[in-house]
């Protein structure tokens, strides 16, 4: 018998089914590589859009609690503005009916700075004006007090008319 000759080949370069070079073609040489065909590159891409989501639900939360924000803000000076004028009319009526002070559009107005010992309507004001009507000996008064509180985007004003009667 005679020995046979048994040609051995010698290892070649091939690429991987996923695009990377490698030495020897073995059946760990991909592993190293970068995925299988059609999935290159797909982690990048995902996580740049899973932030950019993330990041527009940020902007839109944010938004969200500066408008939140604003409105409480322009409610709170309404409500101000609101008791400024249920003031003002209250003040008005006590110094006509009280004071003896008489109706006409010259009642004066009244500023609500309390110099910090009473801090509920600084900045507030009541603007007054009162007329008078005779019916058959009675005498009828209509007070209406404009109150305005804040300033500039948050400055609000509320109105308030009050009839009152005097024998």
């Amino acid at each position: 018998m005679s020995p046979k000759a048994v040609a051995i080949e010698a290892p070649t370069t091939k690429a991987c089914k996923c695009g990377a070079r490698s030495a020897p073609l073995t059946n760990s040489s991909c592993l190293t590589g970068n995925g299988p065909a059609g999935m290159q590159g797909v982690g990048l891409p995902a996580t740049i859009f899973i932030i950019s989501v993330l990041a527009l639900i940020v902007v839109a939360l944010s938004d969200l609690n500066e408008s939140s924000a604003l409105g409480f803000g322009q409610s709170y000076q309404s409500q101000r503005a609101f008791y400024a004028a249920e003031s003002g009319a209250q003040i008005a009526l006590n110094r006509i009916f009280v004071g003896g002070t008489a109706c006409n559009n010259s009642l004066a107005d009244i500023n609500f700075e309390s110099g910090g010992a009473n801090p509920g309507l600084n900045s507030c004001s009541a603007d007054l004006s009162c007329t008078q009507v005779s019916v058959a000996g009675t005498d009828y008064y209509t007070v209406t007090s404009i109150g305005q509180c804040g300033s500039g985007f948050d400055q609000a004003e509320r109105s308030i008319q009050v009839r009152a009667r005097s024998d």
